[in-house]
């Protein structure tokens, strides 16, 4: 390879039937429409969240959802009060241009309002964030630095100030 011309081309070597191609530097972690479960369950539908890339309101609906399943081109979804400002007909219809895109096939998408809706990516996500942030205060809590400086100086911690390093 010449220092002057570092780029890779495209043509095809004397040796080989195939073309040569270049290496992609990052290569995407979601599996091929055709790998992917023709119905995923529920548990699956954080990491299919996360897999589309979504970002803004659209992420949020899809947060605030749950798989119920998807039977042919249709795909059930429940959405949790909390994520009813975010139901939108231009938002639901992002979601579902990226699921199409997600299961290699055009899909309807069918979303139901629920009460408690347990299992969506955003109610996991707030519990996960409640735990790192109940594991800071203990933690701060335990650090012998901390209780030398409240046996030494009387010092008192505020629990709303204490944050989780992210």
């Amino acid at each position: 390879r010449s220092t002057l011309f570092p780029y890779t081309t495209l043509f095809r070597s004397p040796y080989s039937a195939q073309p040569q191609r270049p290496v992609m530097a990052a290569a995407s972690s979601a599996p091929a429409p055709e790998a992917r479960a023709a119905s995923p369950g529920s548990s699956e539908w954080p990491q299919i969240v996360a897999n589309l890339n979504l970002i803004g309101p659209v992420s949020q609906l899809a947060a605030h959802c749950a798989l119920v399943g998807k039977q042919g081109d249709r795909v059930q979804l429940t959405l949790d009060a909390d994520g009813e400002p975010f139901r939108r007909p231009a938002l639901e219809e992002k979601l579902t241009q990226a699921l199409s895109a997600w299961f290699g096939e055009s899909v309807r998408l069918e979303i139901a309002l629920a009460a408690d809706v347990p299992d969506t990516p955003a109610r996991l996500q707030k519990i996960a964030a409640d735990d790192r942030l109940q594991n800071a205060r203990a933690s701060i809590e335990n650090d012998p630095n901390i209780r030398a400086m409240r046996d030494v100086f009387g010092a008192t911690l505020q629990p709303d100030s204490v944050r989780p390093v992210e």
